[in-house]
């Protein structure tokens, strides 16, 4: 087990490579001991330790928006601020992702790409039901 500067404890889940437009990029998955919560930063991030737990993040601004602010619209603005603050620190928000089979039992996704994978789903059409492009997927249904 290691810890980040903020002296949150995680291990790491593997590592993956996307070839992006300054080249090929090297990211790992870090799984954090205190909150279970699985995320993905680029390679150089997670070996310079200077990353965090969102989940800690949003709690806190969940925190803060309980007492600040009443308005829903506003703390759906804060939320996508949060996100695009993190995005354009090189931090990869994965998202929580509910499936619903064709049976109607749910199912909490952490990896959407393996998860397809092993029902036979195609990932394009199911992150078009989750953009709410299409209704449903070979029956499922998808949330965020």
């Amino acid at each position: 087990m290691e810890y980040n500067k903020k002296n949150q404890a995680f291990t790491k889940e593997g590592f993956f490579r996307i070839k992006e437009v300054e080249g090929i990029v090297e990211y790992c998955r870090v799984k954090f001991f205190e909150t279970g919560n699985q995320l993905v930063f680029p390679h150089d991030v997670v070996k310079s330790l200077d990353f965090e737990d969102i989940i800690v993040v949003e709690e806190a601004i969940h925190r803060k928006a309980q007492i600040e602010i009443t308005n829903e619209d506003d703390f759906e603005l804060e939320m996508r601020e949060l996100h695009h603050e993190l995005k354009s620190e090189g931090v990869i928000v994965v998202p929580k992702i509910t499936a619903t089979n064709p049976k109607g039992d749910e199912i909490i996704v952490s990896d959407l790409e393996a998860f397809c994978d092993e029902n036979s789903l195609d990932l394009e059409a199911v992150q078009a039901v989750l953009e709410g492009k299409q209704k449903t997927h070979k029956k499922w249904k998808f949330t965020v």
